[in-house]
């Protein structure tokens, strides 16, 4: 699917928006996808399971936690943008709050 800007770009040049998706997203091709007749599960009491996957026996993975202290911040995705810095009212200043403000008050008189 095209992005916003390139959907107003089609638009701006009058081309038509199902020229710029991909033909996986059109109704032919999920038709086609889901074809086939999908059975559902049986219950779990009518499974048949081999004896030698019953006998074997399952256990945690071998992983020791790292020697360091766990991280306090939750870690961002590569495609996560970071917060943006708030302006603070009183100077208009960036990246402070008010007790390490150490420009002057700004009144505004009428």
């Amino acid at each position: 699917m095209p992005c916003v800007h390139a959907s107003r770009a089609a638009c701006f040049r009058g081309k038509s928006m199902y020229e710029l998706c991909s033909p996986y997203y059109t109704s032919k091709y999920w038709r086609g996808a889901y074809n086939e007749t999908i059975y559902p599960v049986p219950r779990e009491v009518d499974w048949v399971v081999p004896s030698l996957i019953i006998c074997t026996p399952i256990l945690p993975p071998l992983v020791r936690r790292p020697p360091s202290r766990p991280p306090t911040r939750r870690r961002r995705s590569r495609y996560e943008s970071a917060w943006s810095n708030r302006k603070r009212t009183r100077c208009s200043g960036v990246g402070h709050n008010w007790t390490m403000c150490s420009n002057p008050h700004v009144s505004h008189v009428p």
